[in-house]
């Protein structure tokens, strides 16, 4: 019996016994199903379509969390001692694993796919500038200014709510950038010949995602992929790749019970190697049970985020006067950022130095309360609000400023604070520094933690206390930079991970510290943070 031109309906309707239809939808399909033989069932329901793929115990997605955790830093696995094991546990892998010579960067056939926060754009930037002829290619639906690639050689500046064509249109060009669009009408292509990689059972079971089908063509042509943001797009090409986590993707889609996170955390399973550069990604790990992970840092080109002259600071003190400027470049955002936190203890060292003075960027969730909150605390003329600035702008106002107010929720440096401290700005914000210590064999970041607007107030006030004091800092938080997150320090090894995963290796991680059974207490730690997620599909 043939699938081709018959629907589940009709055989169900014809064999009259549902599991008698799954015996013989599963004998079909293990017999070599083709492409075309499912086409006629991608009509029928959710339902129908999974429970004709074949697995051992078919499930249908439950519309709701299969996972959660609000809070990762407090997951019980992230001891030291674990940390440590596991970093240790990546460099002996690596050092086995890794040919005894790295190809050169222009020998590589990569590509990298997905850019949210210009993750990739800048993991790429270090390798393009050593030889390597890398494309990008970009989520067709992320119109985000922040996930252009052009935004990263933007010097200038725009407001938060321009919209994204106004943005593009005042964007340098940039090189090697790909944008591929959906094609609406793949299902009236011959996709057993224009998509040989998409398997039938993928298809059966994210038939949404086939009008994409033209950028996964495009992925399949190269060796091996960096994915970040749309892991799927890399695993529904049929190429090896590997995964750089930027945030939702691995923290919340993943934990969806619908059909797009069982999709994300299929692909995040089926990676060649998971990239770890912050504990917190090591807490997803756990909770999904994935052991293809490994400790490799994202990296910035340390030749454009670097010391230099502090082009604004004249500006600004024309502006607003002062003499120790105070920059907050993340998101005002409450909920993930802790900001009120940052202005709060901004307004009490601002009461015992009169010298003070914030710098901030309009952006974020809470961005339009920002004038409100500066007239309650009494330091709206204290306060210059920038508007967003492109990334180029964005050194030259960090190397302009004294320090930075980064966030103080998580406990983990994102991308604003690396590039602070790769321009040598001393950083203050909350860190989980006993679990830095453990992943960094000691070598933790030397951050000014504060996690109270006091405690804010009072680093603040030692910063300013002494010229040398921050000159100091900031020496000590740029040598930091270019021995844990500089990409021309480990391009070589980048180099030697992605000629091992295009060769068809995956990481050999039987002995990965992560594959131990789950405690008693991890797992009530889980039980707890499910049982109080917040309606699905909200992620707050």
């Amino acid at each position: 019996m043939s699938l081709a031109g018959t629907s589940v309906v009709d055989l169900m309707a014809e064999l009259n016994f549902p599991q008698r239809l799954k015996y013989v939808v599963k004998r079909r399909f293990t017999d070599g199903t083709t492409t075309g033989d499912v086409m006629s069932t991608l009509g029928e329901s959710r339902d129908v379509r999974w429970r004709a793929v074949p697995t051992l115990f078919p499930d249908v997605p439950t519309d709701g969390w299969s996972s959660f955790d609000r809070t990762p830093w407090n997951h019980p696995w992230l001891t030291r001692d674990n940390l440590t094991n596991f970093r240790r546990f990546s460099d002996r892998l690596l050092t086995k694993w890794l040919p005894l010579e790295s190809p050169q960067p222009h020998e590589i056939d990569v590509a990298f796919v997905g850019n949210m926060a210009n993750l990739n754009f800048t993991r790429l930037a270090s390798l393009r500038r050593a030889g390597a002829r890398a494309p990008l290619y970009l989520h067709p639906d992320d119109h985000s200014p922040f996930a252009q690639p052009e935004w990263e050689e933007f010097d200038g500046d725009v407001a938060f709510d321009t919209p994204i064509e106004q943005v593009r249109a005042r964007l340098p060009p940039v090189h090697d950038v790909v944008r591929i669009g959906h094609d609406r009408e793949w299902y009236a292509q011959d996709l057993a010949h224009e998509a040989p990689f998409l398997k039938p059972f993928d298809l059966l079971r994210w038939p949404s995602f086939a009008s994409l089908y033209p950028l996964y063509r495009a992925l399949s042509q190269h060796k091996v992929l960096v994915a970040s943001q749309c892991q799927f797009a890399a695993y529904l090409s049929g190429r090896p790749y590997v995964f750089g986590q930027s945030g939702g993707e691995i923290w919340f889609e993943p934990a969806r019970d619908d059909e797009w996170g069982r999709l994300q955390l299929h692909a995040l399973r089926k990676a060649a190697a998971i990239f770890v550069s912050n504990p917190i990604t090591l807490a997803h790990a756990r909770r999904y049970g994935l052991s293809n992970v490994i400790y490799f840092p994202y990296c910035l080109d340390e030749q454009v985020y670097a010391p230099g002259p502090r082009d604004f600071r004249a500006e600004w003190q024309r502006q607003i006067g002062g003499d120790f400027f105070v920059m907050m470049s993340a998101r005002i955002d409450d909920y993930w950022k802790g900001s009120q936190i940052a202005l709060e203890g901004f307004a009490v060292f601002a009461r015992s130095y009169s010298g003070a003075r914030l710098v901030v960027m309009r952006w974020g969730g809470n961005s339009g309360e920002l004038e409100q909150r500066l007239d309650a605390l009494g330091i709206r003329d204290r306060v210059l609000i920038l508007p967003l600035s492109g990334k180029r702008r964005l050194v030259r106002i960090l190397r302009s400023a004294d320090c930075l107010l980064e966030q103080f929720v998580l406990g983990y440096y994102g991308g604003s604070a690396l590039e602070a401290m790769a321009c040598g700005l001393p950083v203050v914000m909350r860190l989980e520094r006993a679990q830095y210590e453990g992943l960094l064999l000691g070598d933790a970041p030397p951050t000014l933690d504060a996690a109270t607007p006091a405690e804010v107030a009072g680093k603040l006030a030692w910063l300013a206390s002494s010229r040398d004091t921050q000159r100091s800092v900031a020496e000590q938080t740029r040598q930091w930079f270019l021995r844990n997150h500089a990409g021309g320090k480990f391009n070589q090894q980048f180099c030697g991970i992605l000629e091992k995963v295009g060769s068809g290796a995956s990481l050999p991680a039987a002995l990965s510290p992560l594959r131990r059974f789950k405690t008693r207490q991890e797992r009530d730690y889980l039980y707890e943070q499910l049982r109080s997620a917040p309606v699905f599909p909200k992620y707050s």
